[in-house]
């Protein structure tokens, strides 16, 4: 579904992404971990065009999106749900979820897919006339991972959901999360928990100073005495 080949990523004097191949398949969740500063975000932003690529392509479904627009990339199935969850404060609950369908026009369908991510976060439809901005960060950040549902992606990219939450609200998160990918739905995923990201991805890469340096099965990369040390505090 997904293929990056010698992607280069330069800003404000930044060489941080430094020539990375990653693939994705259709159906696969991925975890992309490393430190802080890694690259690991830039890379996501690149993938959705809001960061201009210095070098390389990005192959999506067969087609080269490297120059695309960042607004075209939703209608074409790539979602990001970004750090920081990026939510409308000043908007509802429903309207925030809402905006996830701004490019779609089948409203029998809509209708059926806030149902849905009603039925997988059943506290947002107790909310959904409360401002957004007054909810918690957990409630936040199911409206962040709703809103992208809504729009009904092809390749969902998650980057840092557990940040700044408490330990049982990333349990719930994670549940959803693994709920979405036994749907069907294909996910890249950027960590910081590197052991939970593993655990609930198929395959993973490590990434350190804009460098892909490994790439395994989770399975393998968890049993890894390296990556235990550097990263699981094994």
């Amino acid at each position: 579904m997904l293929q990056v080949k010698n992607l280069e990523v330069a800003y404000g004097g930044i060489h941080a992404v430094k020539g990375i191949d990653l693939e994705i398949k259709q159906g696969e969740l991925v975890a992309l971990i490393g430190a802080n500063g890694a690259g690991k975000t830039t890379t996501l932003k690149t993938l959705v065009g809001m960061v201009k690529p210095a070098g390389g392509d990005i192959i999506f479904n067969g087609q080269s999106i490297a120059r695309m627009p960042a607004h075209e990339h939703v209608g074409n199935g790539l979602v990001m749900v970004p750090e920081g969850r990026g939510i409308f404060s000043r908007l509802t609950v429903e309207e925030n979820l809402l905006m996830g369908a701004y490019v779609r026009n089948d409203k029998a369908a809509i209708k059926q897919d806030l149902e849905r991510v009603y039925t997988l976060f059943p506290r947002l439809k107790e909310r959904m006339k409360q401002l957004a901005g007054t909810l918690s960060g957990g409630e936040q950040q199911m409206v962040a991972i709703g809103r992208a549902l809504l729009s009904r992606p092809k390749l969902l990219l998650l980057d840092e959901p557990s940040m700044g939450l408490a330990p049982i609200i990333v349990q719930k998160i994670f549940e959803i999360i693994r709920m979405i990918a036994a749907e069907g739905v294909t996910m890249l995923l950027v960590e910081q928990n590197a052991k939970l990201a593993l655990q609930t991805a198929n395959r993973g890469y490590v990434m350190e100073s804009g460098h892909i340096t490994l790439s395994d099965t989770a399975e393998n990369l968890l049993a890894n005495t390296k990556i235990q040390e550097a990263y699981l505090g094994e």
